[in-house]
């Protein structure tokens, strides 16, 4: 374990202090993943308070030990998945392989899940990343300006608060990120 690590520390560090009020549950899960249940404002402060970054929807860690895989996730880059309930995205297609071990030991295809990489896809998964959307990338990958197809929507979640302007388009908030 590392004190990098975001489920690490905060358990490690801040499980006896915590309980109080702030953090509603703690579980860990059957493959290890740390489950907290608890106020999201005051989740933001400690982690935020103690060198975190809240750099993705659901993801806090310091600089330096982002999750790379679930990037790829968000920023709808090609991944391939192996092994039983794996999922995949390549050349445009998500598939993934059921998850019966001895299915896909014994050489079980892939199950096609669909078109992937829309303009309306890049957004939404961009907007998990505290990052934000890239504007002029939507515009160089797909050929949309987001003043002419979501202005509308833009500027309502701005003006509601959800999310702000940044040098490369806008990204969700806080409270942004809570309603997504």
């Amino acid at each position: 374990e590392s004190e990098n690590n975001d489920e690490y520390y905060f358990f490690g560090k801040y499980k006896d202090e915590i309980v109080n009020g702030v953090v509603t549950d703690i579980k860990v899960s059957n493959t290890n993943d740390l489950i907290i249940e608890f106020d999201n404002g005051v989740k933001i402060e400690v982690f935020i308070a103690n060198g975190y970054n809240h750099y993705e929807i659901s993801n806090f860690a310091k600089k330096g030990f982002y999750g790379k895989h679930n990037i790829k996730y968000w920023n709808l880059e090609e991944y391939l998945g192996i092994g039983p309930a794996a999922h995949s995205y390549m050349n445009g297609e998500r598939f993934y392989f059921d998850r019966n071990t001895q299915d896909f030991i014994n050489g079980g295809q892939p199950i096609l899940d669909g078109k992937g990489g829309s303009a309306e896809e890049f957004i939404m998964l961009s907007l998990r990343l505290s990052s934000g959307l890239d504007e002029e990338k939507l515009k160089r990958d797909f050929g949309i300006k987001i003043t002419e197809k979501f202005a509308d929507f833009k500027q309502k979640i701005i003006t509601e608060g959800l999310a702000k302007e940044t040098s490369l388009g806008f990204c969700l908030t806080d409270s942004g990120f809570l309603m997504q």
